[in-house]
């Protein structure tokens, strides 16, 4: 007699989701998806949406908003004035931030480790004095520690995307309760565009934003550790490659705070673009009856063509920042060498590939993590802001 197979109603006050019931070894290991994946393998093109786990009691998008909304109003209560919205996430998603943010600064602490672990072990092989059993420990050493590299930035990977689907349920479902409360003429009067842009487009920037900001928040540890190993290295040699790093900054800083404005002129003419097709589709019979279609189509033509300008801004500079940080690594490497070598310092391979190791650290840390992780925190506190205002 074939056995049956009976599926948890989701309904029901015991449901949990694959990872509610998942373990803590499951948790470490993403063991809680591979059902949900064999299940797809399986079906392969037959898959439908009813495929998809249903979500557990603690993974509505109910919870967030309440969440939400609670915090709001207790700042609101306490403060006496506008309250925050950083602050607000950051206290209602303390614990998936605060996860992924320890997983980050494992990460960077691992890296940093590479470079020692990766010195010792060219140094036992080109060592007379040293013997092969030690740079077999120093390369065991070397592989947990890319291990445990590995897991980390799954996991700072993982919690940043799942503190951002939070977020983004979260304000989602603020919207649409806020939105289901009003009367029709309060909503005729409200900006509908740049409502429908926000949920369709802007909170969407939280998946790649909020990594980022995670990352910025880990960048002085990384700088540090990368410049403190370097010193042990080249002593005050490695200062010159170093300070070539730090004297790019404030061109990556100029070129940040003019990617500010054209960001938030973007945002706007994005508003303004939804708004007029909106008002289009809804007048569509008068616009036919007055013949008003090109000049309509004129006008979100302008908007767009403003919007695109904007954009091709923003990809430019964006452009120009990252070939520029790219080209840094090579010039501070050639810098620290040359002052090294040239009073009479000795060159070998077990301090010349873990600085050029360190050095493409610092330079995605200290200047890709934080252009870009500027950038991003630009972006959410616009999103914030149009979320606060919607």
């Amino acid at each position: 007699m074939p056995s049956i197979k009976i599926t948890p109603d989701p309904n029901s006050d015991t449901y949990k989701s694959p990872i509610e019931q998942a373990g803590w070894f499951s948790h470490l290991n993403f063991l809680w998806i591979l059902p949900f994946m064999k299940k797809v393998n399986k079906k392969r093109n037959d898959c439908t949406i009813h495929d998809i786990p249903d979500l557990g009691k603690s993974e509505l998008p109910s919870k967030f908003r309440d969440r939400i909304l609670a915090e709001y109003n207790f700042q609101k209560k306490a403060t006496k004035k506008k309250p925050s919205m950083f602050k607000i996430i950051e206290k209602c998603f303390r614990s998936t931030l605060g996860a992924s943010l320890l997983a980050q600064v494992i990460y960077c602490l691992c890296r940093i480790a590479y470079g020692v672990l990766l010195n010792q072990v060219l140094r036992s092989l080109s060592d007379e004095n040293e013997t092969a059993k030690d740079a077999f420990m120093w390369a065991i050493g070397l592989i947990l520690c890319i291990i445990i590299s590995v897991y980390a930035r799954n996991h700072k990977a993982h919690h940043a995307e799942r503190a951002a689907t939070m977020i983004k349920t979260g304000l989602i479902s603020l919207i649409y309760q806020k939105a289901c409360s009003l009367s029709s003429q309060t909503l005729h009067k409200m900006n509908v565009g740049k409502i429908v842009n926000l949920v369709a487009h802007d909170v969407n920037l939280l998946d790649a934003g909020l990594s980022g900001v995670i990352s910025l928040a880990s960048a002085p540890i990384a700088i540090i550790g990368s410049l403190i190993l370097l010193w042990i290295f080249f002593g005050p040699s490695c200062l010159v490659g170093f300070g070539f790093i730090v004297l790019s900054a404030p061109l990556q800083a100029l070129a940040t705070k003019k990617s500010k404005t054209w960001r938030a002129d973007k945002n706007n003419a994005s508003d303004e673009r939804v708004k007029l097709t909106n008002e289009v589709i809804d007048e569509i019979r008068l616009l036919k009856m007055y013949a008003w279609e090109l000049e309509y189509m004129k006008m979100v033509q302008n908007v767009r063509a403003r919007e695109v300008g904007y954009l091709k801004k923003m990809m430019t500079l964006d452009f120009g920042n990252r070939a520029f940080s790219l080209s840094i690594q090579g010039i501070s490497a050639f810098l620290i060498f040359l002052t090294f070598y040239l009073p009479g310092g000795n060159l070998t391979s077990s301090i010349v590939f873990p600085t050029v190791f360190m050095l493409k650290f610092v330079r995605f840390y200290g200047i890709y993590v934080i252009l870009l992780g500027h950038a991003m925190l630009i972006e959410i506190n616009l999103v914030f802001n149009s979320s606060h205002t919607a």
